[in-house]
């Protein structure tokens, strides 16, 4: 039986929804979707944004225009994959568009595969290993992963429309004012703890996501996106600086402490912990932990040696190719989708933290430092994006995803 064209466009936006919903940059979608299009043979136009997708089908003389009002999605790895699965099973004809879209909605409808419990969990694991990559003592891990699980509950467990849209700011300010008080009574890298316990909140992907945007010409997208992440950094600033301020103002004064020199089983305990928190947060199978431990590996070392080696910004962009390139052989020889593999490398890679840094600067009024810090977050984005897109012309991509 000929499968209609409204059945195809059905199917079609249905994947765009879904690639939107689990985390997909916009120029992403638009390739997959226009990739597909062409395997179902139909002509299409796309247009993706954070907060929508619209798309143009056109058939013989007739076009029809399609429009999605979406919220702005995210990384659900298990679900990417199953969708990413079914697309291949409906363009190698092993099942049709009609079951292939009944596949889809089941698929959306299902739970995440962990529960609130367990993704505050990784938050707490993800502020433990972040501390001890910045050279904090294992006393200064251990309250920034209290602190992550504060920062995890908050954000997952308590839902008020009323606060949404200063939520970030809310949380910022209690973290940064509990790890005062507590840096009153124990020797605490305080600015250390803040920052590797905000650290999920800071939108340092997002951010890397934008630049992505721009540079493949997806404008619109990519200007919306960044402008988005450096509201949430200004928010969770404010908070942290409302904090400071109101501990400030109470004279309370701080112990003193040294940074950490972690030993080599303490870091890769850090980095295990920091895989299997970046698995709990994006809801992957448990069939890609391994992967996923083995990307924060090659991320970390790659690039503090490449760091090393080269510098800032010529470390970044090799270890970006590095990534980007090993991404692309997983998703060939494993037959999944290369961001498994990318978005948790890429994430430990990320420079939110340096922006958040600068920002913190700008609100004590220390402009060269604030600007300084912004300048850098943004070169090392662009070089993390242009490896990334190296990596894809040494290793070509199974396909977009």
């Amino acid at each position: 039986m000929q499968t209609s064209i409204n059945e195809k466009i059905t199917f079609i936006m249905l994947i765009g929804r879904s690639l939107h919903k689990y985390g997909a940059s916009s120029d992403r979608i638009e390739k997959a979707l226009e990739i597909l299009s062409s395997k179902l043979n139909v002509e299409v136009r796309c247009f993706s944004l954070p907060t929508g997708i619209f798309a143009s089908f056109i058939d013989g003389d007739t076009e029809q225009a399609r429009m999605d009002r979406l919220d702005p999605g995210k990384i659900n790895l298990s679900k990417l994959y199953h969708v990413d699965h079914i697309v291949d099973l409906v363009t190698w004809n092993e099942i049709t568009i009609e079951d292939g879209s009944k596949r889809v909605k089941e698929i959306q409808n299902e739970l995440p595969l962990y529960n609130n419990l367990l993704v505050t969990l990784s938050y707490g694991l993800i502020a433990f290993a972040i501390t001890i990559f910045l050279k904090g003592t294992l006393l200064d891990a251990g309250f920034a992963a209290l602190l992550g699980l504060i920062v995890g509950f908050f954000t997952e467990t308590v839902k008020e429309e009323r606060i949404d849209s200063v939520s970030d700011a809310i949380i910022s300010f209690l973290v940064a004012s509990l790890a005062l008080l507590l840096g009153s009574i124990f020797p605490l890298n305080v600015n250390l703890i803040t920052l590797a316990s905000l650290i999920m909140l800071v939108p340092g992907l997002m951010l890397t996501l934008a630049i992505g945007e721009l540079a493949s010409q997806n404008l619109t997208s990519g200007t919306a996106r960044i402008m988005g992440a450096f509201v949430i950094l200004l928010k969770i600033s404010f908070g942290v600086y409302l904090g400071y301020q109101l501990v400030k103002y109470f004279n309370i004064p701080m112990l003193e402490a040294q940074l950490g020199s972690p030993s080599l089983p303490i870091e890769i305990l850090a980095l295990v912990l920091a895989g299997m928190g970046l698995s709990l947060s994006f809801q992957a199978r448990k069939q890609d932990y391994i992967w996923i431990i083995l990307a924060a590996f090659i991320s970390f070392y790659s690039s503090a040696i490449l760091i090393n080696m080269l510098g800032v910004v010529g470390g970044y962009l090799v270890a970006g190719t590095v990534v980007g390139s090993l991404s692309n052989v997983f998703s060939r020889v494993k037959n999944r989708p290369a961001l498994i593999f990318l978005l948790p490398a890429i994430i430990l890679l990320v420079p939110g933290s340096i922006g958040f840094q600068g920002l913190g600067f700008l609100f004590d009024k220390n402009i060269l430092e604030g600007f300084n810090s912004i300048f850098n977050m943004i070169s090392i984005g662009i070089s993390l994006i242009s490896g990334t897109y190296f990596g894809a012309i040494l290793v070509k991509p199974r396909r977009t995803l």
